[in-house]
Parts: structure tokens; sequence; C-alpha cells
């Protein structure tokens, strides 16, 4: 099994250090939970079990992975950063540690080369999703008193957004993954069948291939019937698929931290006019979304989607953008809606999403993904190659 290479985490941390050098902070915080673990996943491999977590990265010295107490072990197994301490602000509130070795912010100041010339400080992580901890918040304040905190989410989005070659390969081996998973998915719609039972065969055909689980932060794999196709986000239910009515497969896999995700509606029985129709303005989309995706496009890219969306009456039925890059989180940034600033550049993954909800059937999603190449795009699922052949 390929792994990310113990060199590259290394170079991680440098190129970390260039930015801060470039954004003049003399340390930087990185926050990360079990339910966003991009940032310190990046850094240090480490992904935490119910607790948080921090990387503490100056600028003068080595990093620090802070762990709980509960995940001590896990962590020092798991994590690329050879220092692992562990503190309160990232446990289990109420929970009780007898024994724990547990250090401070303080502590772990005053400790760092050069701490008297630290005066700019950033924290990375004030956005993920779950939230910061604002007990942290108020910890971290009084022992930086007296230096200057700012906010430095950038600095983890740029080193992020743009892909090494080993993080391709194991985004195109995330898709493989999803491709069985779907192909398994597919093969268990039939009437009676319960939303459940679907989850359950795409799960084992991507967990049995080596797959380490589903996306991230997804609860399970997104299997809906019917009615329950009309929400955008669910939780498959023991609801048994019935004929004449369509089934919603948006299945993914997670593979050494990086995720894919691959969605298609699919019908029991012969479907209506109205619902083919719909079908077809939904491929149309993708396409044109997709055809827009080259280094230096921006809000272009929603917008060629949302054109045909708009022709067609349908645009009131999409809830969010049509494409956002894929990574260590199924939807991280750079994204790229109908206002998006930030341009396309070459080793960015691009998550296409085309959903329509609301309507009267239901709702559907078509969902592929994209590595971006100096001179086009590389198809990351077979089922997008199926879609391009078959529009």
């Amino acid at each position: 099994m390929e792994r990310i290479s113990d060199s590259e985490f290394k170079e991680r941390i440098l190129r970390v250090k260039s930015i801060m050098r470039r954004k003049e902070l003399d340390l930087l915080i990185v926050y990360s939970n079990q339910v966003d673990p991009g940032n310190v996943r990046y850094l240090a491999d480490y992904w935490p079990i119910f607790e948080q977590t921090f990387v503490v990265l100056p600028l003068e010295g080595e990093p620090i992975l802070l762990a709980g107490a509960e995940c001590s072990s896990y962590a020092r197994k798991t994590s690329r950063i050879s220092d692992v301490r562990l503190i309160q602000d990232v446990m289990i509130p109420g929970e009780e540690y007898p024994g724990a070795e547990i250090t401070t912010w303080d502590e772990i100041f005053s400790g760092i080369k050069g701490e008297s010339r630290i005066s700019r400080v950033g924290i990375a992580g004030l956005d993920v999703l779950g939230g910061f901890p604002t007990h942290a918040y108020r910890n971290l304040k009084r022992a930086l008193k007296g230096k200057e905190i700012v906010k430095a989410d950038d600095v983890m989005i740029e080193v992020r957004s743009i892909k090494s070659e080993a993080e391709l390969r194991m985004i195109r081996r995330a898709y493989e993954l999803a491709d069985k998973g779907l192909d398994a998915a597919i093969s268990a719609v039939k009437e009676g069948v319960t939303e459940r039972q679907i989850e359950a065969e795409a799960e084992y055909a991507i967990m049995s291939a080596g797959g380490e689980d589903h996306p991230v932060p997804w609860p399970c794999q997104l299997i809906a019937s019917g009615p329950n196709t009309g929400l955008a986000l669910n939780r498959p239910s023991n609801r048994k698929i019935r004929k004449g009515e369509h089934v919603l497969l948006t299945v993914g896999a997670l593979y050494e931290g990086y995720n894919s995700a691959v969605a298609r509606p699919l019908f029991v029985g012969t479907p209506s006019e109205e619902y083919k129709r719909v079908i077809k303005v939904v491929e149309r989309t993708m396409k044109a979304v997709i055809n827009a995706i080259k280094p230096g496009a921006s809000s272009e890219i929603d917008k060629a989607g949302r054109k045909i969306l708009e022709e067609t009456g349908y645009v009131k039925y999409n809830p969010y953008g049509l494409a956002h890059s894929i990574g260590l989180v199924e939807a991280e940034p750079p994204f790229f809606g109908p206002e998006a600033k930030e341009e396309v550049k070459p080793n960015m993954v691009i998550s296409v999403d085309v959903a329509l909800f609301g309507l009267k059937f239901g709702g559907l999603r078509y969902e592929d993904g994209f590595i971006v190449k100096e001179d086009g795009i590389e198809p990351l699922s077979k089922y997008t190659r199926e879609l391009l052949e078959s529009i």
C-alpha cells in the first residue's frame, strides 16, 4: 500500500515556513478536529478520534503535535511529527486523565527557540467545520499576551490547494475505490432492498479493497430513494426501494487521508419523460462546467453551468456552487462558485457537483472529480468518461 513519504511531510513543513516568512509570521498554530482533520493531517498525518488537535510550528525550530490523553498512543503511532505532547484544551471536556503528563501553552511557548523574539502569531483553522474551540482560543490569547495574533487560514489553503504527485496518486486510488463502491451500490439496487443495505454493499466494496473510510466529513455513504432524494443531504434509512422511483447514489472513499466522491441517479423501472428531461439538463450542465475548467479560470466555471440551469428554469432547484476543491476534506477551499475570486492552477483537484433538489420526484446529483493539467483535465472516475461519451 503506497503512502506519502516521511520526506514529503518534512518538505511540507519547509513550504509552510517559507510562506510564514513571506507573511512575517514568527509562529503558526494549526487546528483540526475529527470532523475536519485536513490541516493537521497535512502536516502530521494525524487524525484524532473524539478529541481535537493542534500543530505548533515555530519559524525557528521543530513542529510540535498536541493531542489528547485518550489518543496519545494513537497519535505517537501515526504522527509524522515526532514531538507529541498532551494538552487539556483538546481533550474531552469533563473527562479526567489521572497519570497523564499534560503540558500547558505557557510551557510550550517558553520552550520554543527564540521565544522572546516572537511577535506575530498566525492561527490556521479558525474556519474549520465544527468550529475552533473557544476555551482554547481564550487560553491561547492569555499565553500570547502582548503578541499580535492574526488569522492565517490562507497559509494552509495555499499549501493544500495544489497537490504533489504523491498526493495525486492517493487521490487517483481514492477514486478507483469510489468506482468500486458505486459499482457495488448499482448492483445492489432492486425493489425491496433498503437504502442501508445498498450503503453496506458500497462500504464493503471500498473497505475490502483497501479504503480507509468513507469521505471526510461524511457520516456515511449518501444513499437516498424516492422522496428522500429531495434532501440535499441525508443518512440512509430502512426505507425499501420501490419500482417506478429513482435512487440517488453518492459514493466516495478515503485513502491515506485523501477523498473522492462520485454521484449518479439510478431509476428503478421506466422513467417518466420529465425525469429524462431533467437528467439531460443536468448532464448538459455537467459538460459545460467540465469544459470551463482550465488554469486561470475562476467564477466562469460555475457560470458556464448556471447559464444552462437559468435558461431551462431549473436554477432555483440548485442549492450551492457547481465546483469545489477536494483533497484531505471532501469539499475544501478554494471553492469555484458564481462569486469565486481564486483562480484554478495546475495540480488542483476539482469536484464538479451539479445537484437539483425540490423537484416533483425529489432530487438528483451528478458529481465527478478532475485533476487540472497545464493543457487540460484528467477525469478521475470511469463514470465521468461514460457520461462524457453519452452526451
